[in-house]
């Protein structure tokens, strides 16, 4: 059910990213100030949470990897 019923979407409308730690867990502190940020921009007429982005992992050290192979 739409929580809005008369809105038409519009304009920019950003999707956000979960901010990870190095080690992959969830770096709470990091995601609510990128939400602050995005949500302070002027212009936006919604913002998509949880939206579609490609999974961006930490990097392997060369010493892990050289080793998996």
């Amino acid at each position: 059910m739409p929580r809005f019923n008369d809105y038409v979407p519009h304009g920019v409308i950003p999707a956000t990213l979960l901010a990870l730690h190095d080690d992959g867990s969830i770096d709470e502190r990091g995601t609510r100030r990128h939400l602050r940020d995005v949500a302070a921009t002027r212009g936006l007429s919604a913002i998509t949470v949880n939206g579609h982005a490609p999974r961006c992992t930490p990097a392997r050290s060369r010493s892990s990897s050289a080793s998996s192979t």
